[in-house]
């Protein structure tokens, strides 16, 4: 889940969705920011929720890109549904 109600309506529309639309995982839009209000997390940081069968395991705070990337592949790594040799995630 991505709160996306602080980017301007064209770098979302033009930039960011399209992009988001080419990753190999699936990922929800809260473009009025009342979604995720509810969901843990610190401003200008990512917060990753790792689920099992909908229980929360486990809340990440990630500070930078790199960071975020680095939880994203290890996410993956452990997960049945993907060959991290077919993702791309740079």
């Amino acid at each position: 889940m991505a709160d996306i109600s602080g980017m301007p309506s064209l770098i979302a529309r033009f930039v960011a969705i399209p992009q988001m639309k080419d990753r190999p995982f699936s990922m929800g839009l809260d473009r009025e920011g009342d979604v995720t209000k509810m969901l843990p997390g610190e401003e200008d940081k990512a917060t990753l929720i790792r689920l099992d069968k909908l229980k929360i395991i486990d809340v990440v705070i990630i500070e930078s890109s790199e960071a975020l990337l680095n939880e994203l592949k290890l996410a993956l790594f452990f997960s049945d549904e993907y060959d991290l040799r077919q993702l791309d995630l740079n």
